[in-house]
């Protein structure tokens, strides 16, 4: 069996895969939320959310973590999704079997791009 498809890892290190090898290597995401925050002057402890798990047959679960108590001003947030595959969370989309296989399992309790214009539809310049 082949390795895992990887192209940014979540752990960070090398990032690509078996067949893309010496594209570099990157930090985590959790390293990478951290590098934000310390930029804008972030504390260290998020508000967090859990999302409620809407199907009893989806294995992952998302929750959003937000630095910064002002929607209007500086946040960091982080929408995380446990257990899934390297692909966007949806409640309604549904993937095709060969794209579930090679792509991993889906969160389908949060969309993705409605959770992204929500944190950014507040933010001004």
């Amino acid at each position: 069996m082949a390795p895992p498809i990887r192209s940014r890892p979540y752990a960070g290190g090398e990032v690509g895969n078996w067949l893309t090898r010496g594209r570099g290597s990157g930090l985590s995401a959790e390293a990478t939320v951290a590098a934000w925050r310390k930029v804008d002057g972030l504390p260290d402890a998020p508000a967090t959310f859990r999302f409620p798990h809407l199907r009893t047959d989806d294995p992952t679960t998302a929750m959003r973590m937000v630095w910064g108590p002002d929607p209007a001003g500086v946040q960091v947030e982080f929408l995380r999704i446990d257990g899934g595959g390297h692909v966007h969370a949806s409640k309604d989309e549904e993937l095709p079997w060969l794209l579930k296989k090679i792509l991993g399992p889906m969160n389908r309790d949060v969309d993705t791009a409605d959770e992204a214009w929500r944190f950014f539809r507040t933010k001004t310049r």
